[in-house]
């Protein structure tokens, strides 16, 4: 009996200490400052202005425990797109969390949906697009991507 109620204890301080691995934390806010796009800006542009909070999800991941993350869209002129994007710490996939400038962001129509995207340096592509009054968005391929995240303004 002993021995039952031993393992019985050791399962659920192991099972309670492996949740704490998928989860994520740390998540930095970027100091943005967000100014509003100008007039001569088309309108859906100016939907991606603002600072945006989300939680990334996929199959690999348990429920309500992915990657979070922050997209600040700071300033979009005719010309130019600033913003920065940060993640949260997920010592299950062994990423850090950190906070980035966003190198080259650019608007790409594809399909007729207008999209936010840009490269990592490591060259994985990250898309955007506003639907709804949120932002959703897909890291790597837009085709069977299992990477999937949807953002609200905060």
């Amino acid at each position: 009996m002993k021995k039952y109620l031993f393992m019985l204890a050791y399962l659920a301080f192991t099972l309670g200490a492996i949740g704490p691995l998928w989860a994520a934390g740390d998540l930095k806010v970027p100091e943005a400052n967000i100014i509003a796009p100008g007039p001569d800006v088309q309108e859906d542009m100016r939907a991606f202005s603002g600072k945006w909070k989300g939680r990334w999800s996929s199959w690999a991941c348990p429920p309500n425990h992915g990657l979070d993350a922050i997209l600040a869209v700071e300033e979009i002129t005719p010309n130019k797109i600033k913003c920065q994007y940060s993640w949260g710490n997920d010592v299950g996939w062994g990423q850090g969390s950190g906070c980035v400038t966003v190198k080259s962001p650019n608007f790409k129509r594809i399909e007729g949906k207008l999209y936010l995207t840009w490269k990592t340096r490591s060259g994985v592509p990250f898309y955007f697009w506003a639907e709804g009054g949120k932002l959703k968005g897909k890291k790597g391929p837009l085709a069977n991507n299992p990477y999937e995240i949807t953002m609200e303004r905060f």
